[in-house]
């Protein structure tokens, strides 16, 4: 065999271990759907309620939507779908941050009340 009709390798370790995370991230948008679907329509606010319904939690789906509706490039579109299941790995420590600094708003305000009677 010439070195011209030699065959294209197979995929790599490397290569598999990108395509079990990208599996990975599919599943688990699939799973988390019924959570998504708010922030889908509030990201992508060109896609009709409708066209965020008819997704069913099919990742291919809503990316292809995202295509079509802004003009993203695959790849594009492909990170900002995947980017909604970040924004929800967020959201509790948002929310967390928010109950801290409540909790210490309180501690100074008592803090400062109790100084203010002595």
């Amino acid at each position: 065999m010439s070195t011209q009709q030699q065959e294209a390798p197979g995929p790599t370790v490397e290569h598999k271990g990108v395509e079990a995370v990208v599996d990975e991230v599919k599943e688990r948008f699939t799973r988390e759907w019924d959570s998504l679907k708010a922030r889908a329509r509030t990201v992508f606010e060109k896609l009709s309620e409708e066209d965020v319904e008819s997704v069913k939690g099919r990742f291919d789906e809503l990316r292809a939507r995202v295509v079509k509706a802004y003009g993203y490039a695959e790849e594009r579109a492909h990170e900002e779908v995947a980017r909604l299941l970040h924004r929800s790995d967020a959201k509790p420590s948002e929310e967390k941050r928010s109950r801290k600094k409540q909790r210490g708003l309180k501690r100074r305000a008592n803090a400062a009340s109790r100084s203010a009677s002595r």
